[in-house]
């Protein structure tokens, strides 16, 4: 035992004890404030990664590296840029038809086959679209592989690939529609041609993504593209007629459409271009411009000036130059029908949605905008599918 004066440890021991207990403390307050601040780096990391500014250069980055890969292929170059301007002409010089009984001149009015080329140009676009995607996604599986590790999530890859492949539609529409417009003498309709187009190239640039996505070597992708194709030009209502389809096929049978052709993006592209053809062309927009204006007025003196710029109009600007007698007689006769039986008529200039008369050319290219979002969506969740079993 031990008396009250007696110590049992030293001051030298409790001097050692106090010095590793505060050296102790003080190693555990510098790894508690590294962590924090590794926490607070972490997370303004992840803010700046979810910035936008982030994201819009992350996706130019990658929409560069994929262009750059494009064009270090001269031969896929050559044919992208060359291969829409000749379908272009080849496709319109053939159509340009001149009836001697109307014309010994070529005439738009006269020429009955501008049905066909509104048909054939959306039919080879969904195609160019289609061969040109069809193997994205196949042939740079390992890149997509190897860039999940760093960041670069399928969104993104996705999303500069259809910028990329977007670009190149929107480009070759253009190229399409500078040769051929002036060979059939179509004027004053490039927008809506562009537009519809444009929609076309997307949907076949949808489609062929969406095959890439669900197969894992190229012919498997590129064999089924003809079972895709096929049912684009029989159902689009151009080389048969909905009228002359088995009636069993539908649900409805006062429907003018079958119900399964809804499905089928070709239809609605190619109502809509036909019917703005109609509706849209130059001549009749500014004719049923001024026509309205001098309806609405309620000064006699704007009326006669306006009917006196629609006289002048029609003078310089004869009606034959900007319409197609057989698209105004299809549209013409649709029309009628959807008056006479208060139904919706394939072809017809206007459709009622919600007690809405809603233009029939802008209707079908908003369903074509949907159903491009949806090949598009389905594409993402095919692949983020695949990436989760790997």
């Amino acid at each position: 035992k031990t008396g009250f004066n007696e110590r049992v440890f030293s001051p030298l021991y409790w001097k050692e004890k106090y010095r590793n207990t505060r050296m102790l403390e003080l190693i555990q307050f510098q790894n508690k404030a590294e962590e924090e601040n590794q926490k607070n780096n972490q997370f303004k990391e992840k803010l700046d990664r979810n910035s936008l500014k982030y994201l819009i250069k992350k996706n130019y980055y990658l929409f560069v590296r994929n262009l750059i890969n494009k064009l270090s292929n001269p031969a896929y170059v050559l044919i992208s840029l060359l291969a829409s301007p000749m379908l272009g002409f080849l496709i319109s010089f053939i159509l340009r038809f001149v009836n001697p009984e109307e014309s010994s001149d070529y005439n738009l009015y006269h020429n009955p086959n501008i049905v066909l080329f509104i048909f054939i140009s959306i039919i080879v676009f969904i195609f160019l679209g289609m061969a040109g995607s069809v193997n994205d996604i196949i042939s740079e599986k390992r890149i997509l592989n190897r860039e999940r590790k760093i960041n670069v999530y399928l969104h993104e890859f996705y999303s500069a690939k259809f910028t990329y492949l977007s670009l190149l539609t929107l480009l070759q529409a253009s190229l399409y529609l500078a040769v051929s417009m002036p060979v059939l003498q179509i004027k004053g309709m490039f927008p809506a041609y562009l537009l519809y187009l444009f929609l076309s190239g997307l949907t076949g640039v949808s489609t062929g993504l969406l095959l890439s996505s669900f197969f894992k070597d190229r012919d498997s992708a590129t064999n089924l593209m003809p079972y895709l194709l096929i049912p684009q030009i029989l159902f689009a209502g151009a080389v048969i007629s909905f009228s002359e389809l088995n009636h069993t096929v539908k649900i409805n049978h006062q429907r003018s459409v079958p119900e399964f052709c809804d499905i089928i993006s070709s239809r609605w592209l190619f109502e809509g271009l036909a019917v703005a053809q109609v509706e849209e062309n130059y001549w009749d927009k500014n004719v049923n411009r001024l026509s309205n204006k001098a309806k609405e007025s309620c000064s006699y003196q704007q009326k006669t000036q306006l009917y006196s710029e629609m006289n002048q109009f029609t003078k310089t600007h004869p009606r034959k130059e900007y319409q197609s007698n057989k698209l105004n007689q299809w549209v013409f006769l649709q029309n009628g029908k959807a008056d006479n039986t208060g139904t919706y008529q394939f072809m017809s200039a206007h459709r009622n949605i919600l007690d809405q008369k809603i233009k029939v050319h802008r209707f079908n290219a908003w369903i074509s905008l949907l159903i491009i979002l949806l090949l598009n969506g389905t594409a993402l969740v095919s692949l983020k599918l695949k990436s989760e079993k790997q």
